[in-house]
Parts: structure tokens; sequence; C-alpha cells
């Protein structure tokens, strides 16, 4: 299997410890650390960064940008244009990732005809009404939104991988 570069997008706004967790998560990464680094964006909030000291920073190969509020989508095509990875992942400041995301995306990512690989969600918020119904929709619409082989076309922006070219 051939490794390839991978920039890390995650959109932020006002959520330092959420996104101190985030990040926290991508320590665990099983990747080689010399192949993935991580652009954080913060979509014009005051607070986003608090919770990110020099220290803790030292820990990653990340780049914090701010931009003037205009959204996640937007959030997530500025660092995208930003990246150098040949594959761009996105997950979100209140995600966790498991140590293989990286790896089995890229095994996913070997085949030709395979642009993007998207993975399932894990509600972090059980107790909270609107985290299980947005879980609730997203998997019956992952069910119901497929290809003739059962390939999910809806890909939460949460947890998706695109080759870099692709998503451009």
């Amino acid at each position: 299997m051939t490794l390839s570069t991978i920039t890390i997008i995650i959109p932020t706004y006002n959520r330092p410890q959420r996104i101190r967790t985030c990040l926290e998560s991508l320590l665990t990464l099983e990747y080689p650390p010399d192949l993935w680094d991580v652009i954080v964006v913060n979509d014009g909030g005051a607070t986003s960064f608090d919770g990110l000291d020099d220290d803790f920073l030292a820990l990653l190969p990340i780049q914090l940008l701010t931009i003037e509020n205009a959204g996640p989508a937007t959030a997530r095509n500025h660092g995208a244009n930003q990246a150098k990875g040949e594959l761009i992942a996105f997950t979100d400041d209140d995600c966790e990732v498991q140590s293989d995301w990286l790896s089995s995306a890229v095994d996913a990512l070997q085949s030709a005809e395979v642009q993007a690989v998207g993975g399932t969600m894990i509600n972090a918020y059980p107790d909270s009404i609107s985290a299980e119904t947005w879980q609730t929709y997203i998997e019956y619409l992952q069910t119901q939104l497929c290809t003739k082989d059962d390939q999910p076309l809806l890909l939460p922006s949460n947890n998706i991988i695109y080759h870099r070219a692709t998503f451009i």
C-alpha cells in the first residue's frame, strides 16, 4: 500500500474545549506522523483558540487560521485551499477520531474508482434529544441514499476524506 500525505481540516467557532479534545484524539492516530498535518479554521470566533497553549500546539503539525464568520462550509473550503496533502480529511471540532481513521481511509482510497471515503458517526451526546435525532436522521438517510451496489451517497462532512484534486 502506498501511503499518501493528508491534510486534516477542522472548522471551529467558539468551542475551545471541544477543539482541544478533537485535537487530542489526533495524537492517537496510527498513521505516520510525518505524512499528515492539521489546519484548524476559526470561523470568526473570539474564543475558538483559547484552550490551545503553545506546549500543546507543539505536539501537532498544525496551522491555525482565522476567517470572517461565514459558516463551517466556508471554513472547510478555506482550509482546503491551504491544504498541501494529496488527501483532504474533514472532521468537526466536536468529534473525536479513532486511531485507525486515516489508515482505513487510505486503504479504501487505493482503488482508482474511489474518490471519497466517509465513515460512521457515533453520537457522543446520547442524552441530548437533538443529537440523538440528528444521529437517527443521518443513519436513515445513509440507508436510503445509496448506489445500486449499496454504497452510500451521503457522506457527512464530519468524517470524510477526499483525493485533494477531486475536492478542489
